[in-house]
This record gives C-alpha cells, structure tokens and sequence, in this order.
C-alpha cells in the first residue's frame, strides 16, 4: 500500500512547462552595457508605458541592463529573455525592475552571481531553474512571491535568506538544489508549497517560522540530511508525505497549535527515535511513522480521537506512552501494541491540556465534555469542574473562556492547583 501511495504521489509531481506571453507589438533597440557594441538587448513597451526586456541577443560574459530606456524605467525582465545563454556569468538588474518573468534565466547554466535589486517583487516560473553554477543570490527586501520552479536544480547555491516580506514560496521552488545547506524563512511567508524543498539533500535544519499556514506535500521530503525541524504555531495541519524519506532525522519540535498529521508525514525517516506530539493533536492518519525502524517512543497526548491504519507499520521497538482510558490506549491494545500508561498530575484548574496555560483551547475541550462529546478521567474532571458543583457544563467553559481573555469571576480557582 505504502510503494502504490508513494508512486501515485510521485506521478502527480509537475515536470517543468513553458509559459506564455504576448509579445508586446512596439520593439526598441539598445546596446547592451559592457558588451561590444554588435551585442544587443529587445525592448518592448507594456501597457502602462514601462518597459520590458523581451531578449538578449549578444555573447558578452557580464550583462548591465539599464534603468532607462529614451527616459522610461526597465520594470519586467520578460519571458525567456536570457534563456539558454551559456557565455553569461554576471548578470546586473537595475533597482527599476519589478517582476523577473518565466523563465528568464532558464539554463544560464555559467551564471555565477546575480545582483536582485530590492524593487523585485516577483519571481516568476522557472526565473532561474538550471543556473547550475548559481552559488549565491540576495533576494530584495521587496520580494513577496517565488513562483513555481524559480531556482530547480541550482546545485550549488548553497545558502537562501528568504525575505521577511515573501509571503508565498511556490511549487518546487528550490527542488533539487542539492548543495544547500542553511534556508531561513521570513516572518511573513503563509505558504510553502508542494515540493517546494524537496531533494535539498544537503540541509541539516530548518525553522518553519509562525507565520506558515500552508505546508505543503513533501515540501521537506528526501532532505538525507535533515536532522532536525521545528515547526511554528501557524501550522493546524501537516501534510501527507511533508517529510517523508528524510533518512537522518532525529528531532521534531511540534507546536501545540498542530491538530491533524497527514499520510506518511514522517515515513520513511529511519533515524528517528523518539517522539512527544503536541497537547492539542486530535487526528493522525495513517502510517505516518511507517518504516520507521529506530523508533523506540512516541508520546500521545489526552486528546487524541483519530488515529489511522498501520501507523507504526514496520516499527518493531515502538512503545507507546498514553493516558488510562484513552483512544490511544484503546488503539494500542486492539493492534498488539506496546504502552505504558502515564501518570497525569492533578494540574491546576481549568488547564485541560497541561501546558500550564489557561487558554480558549482548553474551554472548548470543556464544552466538548459537557456536551459529551469527549470522555474525562477522573483527573481532568477534577481539572475542569472549575465551579467544583460535580458537573461538567458550558458555566465552566465559560468561565475559563473569561479567564483566558483576563475577565475572571471573582473568587475562581481556575489557574490555582486543584487540591
């Protein structure tokens, strides 16, 4: 089942396509800058009256495009306009240009350094893909989308500072660039997309900051050697596959905010020894520790209510730590699974997740509980039954719902130690 989910992923992975503009109908002519003067750069004029590189027809091994062309500002690097060109290895961008489009620099397969000015907003598909001797590039303070592609196959960059105004890193964006060894992300990317550092075989860490929201499918999967992830707040759900095959991983730092761990997110990573999941965590679907043969522990906290088919497939020393009379207990005895039971302390009222802070997640658990919805032990009763009337009801949720945002009712105990 795992080699049929893992080859039908792998045939969905996109190759890379060509995209398609209009040419723009009115073309100028200039010299290019440091080029002898038989070498030449196509302009075209878009429609709000800047102008485009359309293509760069000389031989010269460094390249200046110019801000200005008869008095209008240089702002797109058009589709393929550099592409396939093997003699360049220094391309300079004036500070005008605002979108570097598809393809532009497709296999510059001898460009060396690229100075990216700061107005660069975009970075189109494939901008970049095949500069295989590409070995450094600063990313403006202006960036906010690196599209699909944009740095395929640059094997021997081998650092990427991604700006804390990129809001999206697109599909395989950095796929395969196998030199890499360090990637910080901004404070304002939302999305890392499909694949986006697949095969980044040399990285050893990586930081997913709070603001990613959208992490996508084996967006860290085959990285040999990754040995260790953090993962941010902003992250509710990890996708199938995410980082699959990662063969040195041995550390995962989860944030409470995670409720959901998709297929075979952590297959295939044979280092990996030990686990504590995250308070919050509600869902794990399935095999997502298959093959994971080092693995001796995994901590599975209170509230977990779904876990999948053969998630510990191919893990012969698991043991698993849960709770008495939990899902997780229940999982491991009805598929021959080794557990122990963890002690819960009595904690302090209204802290249903144990992570010593009162929270508006832990008055939902609450409410789910005087709705019977979710089964209590006899601890987390006592924990929840803030009132102290013997019953579990919305009154105490909404008491610690008040106390979470500072408006406590006057004589509570919740936040003090139950007794």
């Amino acid at each position: 089942m795992k080699k049929r989910m893992f080859a039908a992923l792998l045939s969905a992975v996109m190759i890379l396509s060509a995209g398609v503009y209009n040419v723009p109908m009115e073309i100028a002519s200039a010299e290019v800058v440091e080029s002898n003067a038989e070498e030449k750069i196509e302009y075209g004029f878009l429609d709000d009256g800047t102008v485009k590189v359309v293509k760069y027809n000389g031989m010269g091994k460094s390249v200046e495009v110019p801000e200005y062309v008869d008095g209008v500002p240089v702002t797109v690097i058009g589709e393929r306009a550099f592409e396939g060109n093997e003699e360049l290895i220094r391309v300079t961008l004036p500070d005008t240009v605002k979108e570097i489009g598809e393809w532009a620099f497709y296999n510059c397969v001898n460009i060396q350094k690229i100075k990216m000015p700061s107005s660069v907003v975009t970075i189109q598909l494939g901008a970049f893909s095949g500069c295989k001797k590409l070995k450094s590039i600063d990313l403006g303070d202006s960036l906010e989308t690196i599209g699909r592609n944009a740095f395929y196959e640059n094997v021997t960059l081998k650092k990427i500072v991604i700006p804390d105004t990129v809001l999206d890193i697109e599909f395989a964006a950095f796929q395969k660039c196998i030199d890499i060894t360090e990637v910080t992300l901004g404070s304002s990317v939302k999305k890392i997309e499909m694949n986006a550092f697949m095969y980044c075989e040399s990285l050893k860490s990586i930081v997913i900051p709070d603001s990613v929201v959208d992490l996508g499918v084996q967006s860290f999967g085959h990285c040999d050697s990754l040995e260790s992830v953090t993962i941010g707040s902003g992250v509710v759900v990890i996708d199938g596959f995410t980082f699959a095959c990662n063969k040195n991983l041995t550390e995962v730092i989860f944030s409470d905010s995670l409720k959901r761990i998709n297929n075979y997110a952590f297959g295939s990573c044979p280092a990996l020894k030990s686990v504590t999941l995250p308070n919050n965590l509600v869902t794990m679907e399935r095999e997502v520790f298959k093959d994971d043969s080092a693995l001796e522990s995994v901590v599975i906290p209170y509230f977990v209510k779904n876990i999948g088919e053969n998630i510990f497939e191919n893990c012969p020393n698991i043991t698993v730590s849960c709770y008495a009379d939990t899902f997780a207990e229940q999982y491991a005895k009805d598929n021959d699974i080794a557990y122990e039971i963890m002690e819960r302390a009595k904690g302090t009222y209204g802290d249903l997740d144990g992570d010593e802070i009162v929270t508006a997640n832990d008055a939902l658990a609450i409410l789910r509980a005087s709705a019977d919805m979710d089964k209590l032990s006899s601890d987390l009763f006592a924990v929840a039954d803030v009132d102290e009337d013997g019953t579990i009801t919305s009154v105490d949720a909404l008491d610690v719902l008040g106390f979470s945002v500072g408006k406590s009712r006057s004589g509570s105990k919740i936040g003090t130690p139950v007794v």
